[in-house]
């Protein structure tokens, strides 16, 4: 009987857990997207970044992005490690 109100109490859990997860994963493609576009970007217009010496700025804004999307996607395998503990954690039938 305990068993039972466990899982019932885990579904909403799970639930609430699963819908951060994919939130995070909006988020960190959003992120992804902006710095591939100024990747394409700065590949493109390779020539007139050396040439002006823009190379640390656009770094800076490429690092800027990857450390935003790197957030998400750490705070993403936190949530995914809680989930699995979660389902591990339920008792089995």
């Amino acid at each position: 009987l305990a068993g039972v109100g466990v899982i019932l109490l885990l579904i909403p859990v799970s639930g609430y857990i699963t819908n951060l997860m994919r939130r995070y994963q909006r988020d960190s493609a959003k992120f992804t997207d902006e710095r591939v576009k100024v990747i394409n970007e700065v590949l493109q217009g390779i020539r007139i970044i050396k040439f002006y010496s823009w190379e640390s700025s656009f770094l800076q804004r490429i690092y800027a992005l990857r450390d935003r999307e790197l957030s998400k996607l750490r705070s993403k395998a936190l949530l995914k490690a809680l989930s699995s503990v979660f389902l591990h954690a339920a008792p089995a039938f």
